[in-house]
């Protein structure tokens, strides 16, 4: 079973399950497509975070496919250059591309066919073209992206038609650049960015936008696997993954919540909102600003989430009125996919990839047709941050694929969205295990986001009865309505594993363009 935010990515999943191939096969030929159909969130110009499930050995298995800074990077570099702050976009916020490093590092471990037949289905979309579904389309000119991509000839020449326009759903777009790309991945593996061509290409682009990305940086990183870290909510565990991610502000959200009685009651409850809403503030106020790099930072992972401290944190909570929290922004965003991958040996994945903000860096490989993330963003230049910039340093990333298992059932489920995604995380796990859902209605149902800290905007879902947000304003939220089906939602994928029967069941947020889809059983199961 694959499920991802494009058809198209959901069928070469499929096809790739179809001809025996593992869970993980057939999540890097999905990717691989969403970076053909979806370039302004993801590419191999990104990162890429993986929780994956072995059946063999029983045990969850992470990847944090995060790039590193250059080695040439610091922070003395960058005011030099003329800059106070982190920048948000440029040069200076591009760090190693993780992306094929960890499809490579996934295919060794648990890959079963062969690494150039991933990336059928993605080569001839790029070369031949694909479709641009409807919300694809939205998301080419959302929050200005249009503006940006004018901005850059290169970016305007690969992904605006020729009247500088943005594609429009319906209409044919085709990257032959990226089919290249691609191709040449295909056929030399990661040789391709560490000594070949399209490495070469990443740093020249770097360089001339007056950054220090040198091809040796791709020799020295490899992707880190890593353990993943767990919580118990209400009978059921719940596993994210470590720092550098914001895994454990999932955890910490659900801990605060479990000193509350279950939220088995209607989602319009305003007081239910109100207690998810304010542990949001508070897990994310908390961990935020201590979550870095652990080989460069001691995290206090597991303290954030410990029953003595998320139990502290609840008794903030009041129910008569909302809190302030009065710290200074954290200016995190982004935009990402999320896809999620079975097999018939019961291995299942949950792979999330992007390159951050919406074309991220707004740095562009000309020859090779796609966009460098701009993840080196969530530094900063103060030494007195968790996330001071320094060579090699990972920065605060953002990407959080999930798992749920209890003994009834195991699901992969991730939410896609930048700063958004913690939270949603939460609430879908809230919805499934307290409130009984499905995956498809756990994640069909409204949900909350918010700004960036201090998180004094909380934006709802007008499909919640209005007297909900009435109540919530009376309490003392800034409200605001983000229409019946908003994208500052995330779109989320799940795909969840009855333990008794082995059957699969799949769920794609109708947020998206995708769609979740299964093989038929071989004959020797039917």
């Amino acid at each position: 079973m694959a499920a991802s935010s494009q058809t198209t990515a959901t069928q070469a999943a499929i096809r790739i399950l179809d001809a025996g191939g593992t869970a993980v096969d057939a999540a890097i030929a999905a990717n691989a497509v969403l970076c053909v159909t979806e370039p302004m969130m993801c590419g191999i110009g990104g990162d890429l975070m993986a929780l994956v499930w072995e059946e063999k050995s029983q045990s969850y298995y992470g990847l944090n496919g995060s790039g590193w800074a250059p080695n040439s990077l610091t922070a003395e570099k960058i005011r030099s250059a003329g800059y106070r702050s982190m920048p948000k976009t440029g040069a200076y916020t591009v760090t190693v591309p993780g992306c094929v490093f960890s499809w490579k590092a996934l295919h060794a471990r648990f890959g079963r066919l062969d690494w150039s037949k991933l990336f059928k289905d993605a080569i001839a979309l790029a070369e031949h073209g694909f479709v641009v579904p409807e919300v694809a389309a939205a998301l080419w000119v959302r929050d200005g992206a249009r503006k940006q991509l004018n901005r850059n000839t290169i970016g305007a020449g690969i992904f605006l038609n020729k009247d500088g326009k943005a594609f429009r759903a319906g209409m044919i777009h085709r990257n032959r650049p990226m089919g290249v790309a691609l191709r040449m991945i295909s056929q030399n593996g990661i040789e391709a960015l560490t000594s070949g061509p399209v490495g070469k290409a990443v740093a020249s682009a770097c360089q001339a936008q007056g950054g220090c990305f040198e091809v040796s940086d791709f020799a020295s990183f490899a992707p880190e696997w890593v353990e993943p870290v767990s919580l118990e909510y209400r009978g059921v565990q719940v596993h994210e993954l470590p720092p550098n991610t914001l895994g454990p502000v999932v955890l910490e959200q659900l801990g605060i919540l479990s000193n509350f009685a279950s939220s088995a009651v209607e989602m319009d409850d305003p007081g239910t909102l109100h207690r998810e809403i304010e542990a949001m503030k508070l897990a994310y106020d908390d961990a935020i600003r201590k979550i870095a790099d652990p080989r460069f930072v001691l995290s206090p992972t597991n303290d954030l989430f410990h029953e003595t401290h998320t139990s502290s944190l609840a008794d903030k909570i009041r129910g008569d009125s909302a809190m302030k929290i009065e710290r200074g922004r954290t200016p995190i965003s982004g935009d990402t996919v999320y896809l999620a991958t079975a097999d018939r040996d019961g291995n299942m994945v949950g792979l999330i990839q992007s390159i951050f903000w919406s074309w991220g860096s707004s740095i562009f490989v000309e020859d090779f047709g796609f966009a460098l993330h701009n993840r080196g963003s969530a530094f900063s230049l103060s030494p007195r941050n968790a996330n001071y910039v320094m060579p090699y340093k990972r920065p605060l990333h953002t990407l959080v694929p999930g798992f749920l298992d209890n003994k009834r059932f195991r699901m992969a489920f991730g939410v896609m969205g930048g700063l958004n995604q913690p939270m949603a995380h939460m609430q879908f796990v809230v919805n499934v295990v307290d409130r009984r859902m499905n995956p498809q209605l756990a994640l069909d149902s409204p949900r909350f986001t918010s700004s960036n800290a201090p998180f004094d905007k909380i934006f709802i879902e007008s499909r919640l009865a209005k007297a909900t947000s009435t109540e919530l304003k009376r309490l003392g939220h800034h409200v605001i309505d983000a229409g019946p089906w908003s994208l500052k939602m995330g779109r989320g994928q799940a795909i969840l594993k009855d333990l008794s029967s082995g059957t699969y069941f799949g769920a794609s947020d109708p947020r998206g363009d995708g769609c979740a889809l299964g093989v038929a059983p071989d004959k020797s199961s039917r």
